[in-house]
């Protein structure tokens, strides 16, 4: 069971009621127009449980502004990563994509060139197989095993 102080309670109403928070102080007419009305259980519980869950909602706004508080740092944390890497020359287009610029390094560019050229390759492949799966006509099928012809005599020579 809560006890309380009627005019702790009546202070909480000013609080509430002037908006800001402050404390305003209850003069003896607010007593007066209270006073004929005693506070039941009910009503304490009531104002107790609404005590508790403003308190919560406090805690849980201010866990969210510290939350928000820690992505903003990683978020500048990422950005100088970012911006060093921009120095260094190696760009992240927004594909996800990692392209070469400015930099003379080989095996970046090797690296690279050769994903494009096994995407390349692994697009022809699936398309033999889809023709060759479908049975489709001949000048199709001509065509693909045109072009993997022309790739091996570009590998073999």
């Amino acid at each position: 069971m809560i006890a309380m102080n009627p005019d702790m309670v009546l202070l909480s109403w000013k609080q509430m009621e002037n908006g800001s928070g402050a404390v305003v102080p209850s003069n003896s007419s607010d007593r007066s127009d209270r006073s004929d009305k005693p506070l039941d259980q009910k009503t304490m519980r009531r104002l107790a449980q609404n005590r508790e869950a403003a308190r919560k909602s406090r805690l849980r706004k201010k866990a969210y502004v510290q939350q928000l508080e820690s992505s903003k740092l990683k978020l500048a944390q990422l950005e100088q990563e970012l911006q060093k890497a921009r120095q260094q020359g190696i760009f992240i287009s927004s594909s996800g994509d990692q392209t070469h610029a400015m930099s003379g390094n080989g095996a970046l560019t090797f690296d690279i060139e050769y994903a494009r050229w096994l995407e390349d390759q692994n697009k022809q492949i699936n398309e033999l197989r889809t023709a060759v799966n479908a049975h489709a006509c001949g000048r199709h099928l001509l065509k693909g095993a045109s072009y993997g012809l022309g790739v091996f005599v570009h590998l073999s020579f």
